[in-house]
């Protein structure tokens, strides 16, 4: 079993390699985005069909120690895009009734610097709503995922065939009482299987969920805020839906990390 084990963690590896391999190689693509092609980018990814166009901002930034988990030092100290779309109805992107949802009016968005494609996207923690458990640090965020055999590789080779609202349909939990979204879409290896590109969506300040629990045990005895965010992971290519989990669990706020 042990030599079972091994041997699939030398063709992950190696794929991993591969993969990464190839898309250092390409020319960072952000180097020749002009901010209309960085706005566009993130409109394109996202899936926004509409939005206030005075209401976007795009500024060149460099990646700091809060960038992506198992990535960090990858991408420290490399130019980016980061895009602000506020006044955002997403009940004008879609009929989906799930979508009718008014905390969610303000999304960062961070672009790959190999493809220029959406690498992430942090909503803000809706104007005057109770504040939740913070959210993990990259470095917190990492151990739990590792502990749950979830890595992060790399970027995807291409730009996803989902947009990020097209995953969020597929959620089983985006709703009109979602409070703030985070979304990656990167290369993620589950279980040691092979790298694919998904969008790692965490959905977080919904009501809290009844809890698989213990019998003699109740809601009670499993605090809110470990029932009230749930991370969801759609693969960005084929659409489907993979697996969800309440990993990581918060230790830092989010939004003011970018």
């Amino acid at each position: 079993m042990r030599k079972i084990h091994v041997i699939a963690c030398l063709i992950l590896a190696l794929s991993t390699w591969a993969l990464c391999y190839t898309n250092e190689g390409k020319n960072p693509r952000v180097e020749s985005m002009s901010a209309v092609d960085a706005i566009e980018a993130a409109r394109r990814g996202i899936g926004l069909t509409t939005y206030d166009r005075d209401a976007v901002v795009a500024r060149r930034v460099q990646f700091s120690g809060e960038s992506m988990p198992f990535l960090v030092d990858q991408l420290r100290g490399r130019t980016t895009w980061r895009i602000e779309f506020d006044n955002i109805h997403l009940d004008e992107q879609s009929d989906d009734p799930r979508f009718k949802n008014r905390y969610i009016t303000k999304l960062i968005v961070f672009l790959w610097p190999e493809t220029g494609e959406v690498m992430k996207v942090v909503s803000a923690w809706p104007s005057g709503e109770p504040r939740i458990p913070t959210y993990p640090s990259c470095a917190d965020q990492e151990r739990q995922l590792k502990a749950s055999s979830i890595v992060y590789i790399c970027a995807p080779g291409d730009a996803p065939a989902l947009t990020l609202l097209e995953a969020l349909v597929k959620s089983s939990h985006m709703s009109r009482y979602v409070k703030q979204i985070y979304a990656c879409s990167v290369m993620e290896s589950h279980m040691e299987r092979e790298p694919r590109a998904v969008w790692a969506i965490h959905l977080r300040g919904f009501p809290p969920f009844a809890a698989a629990i213990p019998f003699g045990a109740s809601d009670a005895d499993i605090p809110e805020h470990a029932r009230n965010h749930m991370r969801e992971v759609i693969d960005s290519k084929t659409s489907e839906w993979l697996y969800a989990s309440t990993t990581p669990q918060p230790t830092g706020w989010l939004e003011d990390r970018f």
